[in-house]
């Protein structure tokens, strides 16, 4: 299960970065997802305590501030 999720997040990071970056903003928000739901999926002895906290917190807020950034390009090269 790890491996598999972890080919998904590589795959959108990399067309993140290549293509569009809505696909790094997903990815970070569905990471943040993924880190609060796999200490009930996985084997939850294999993160620190509260990391699964730390983690999504980071996630989501590295989320929101791309988003922020694509909107601001975007709202700013339609003003254009």
């Amino acid at each position: 299960m790890n491996i598999l999720q972890a080919i998904f997040f590589l795959l959108l990071a990399y067309f993140g970065i290549k293509k569009n970056l809505s696909f790094m903003i997903a990815g970070y928000f569905l990471h943040g997802l993924w880190d609060l739901i796999y200490p009930h999926l996985g084997n939850a002895h294999l993160i620190p305590p509260h990391y699964d906290f730390f983690c999504s917190t980071y996630d989501f807020v590295v989320g929101f501030y791309l988003l922020m950034l694509k909107y601001q390009k975007d709202h700013f090269v339609a003003q254009f």
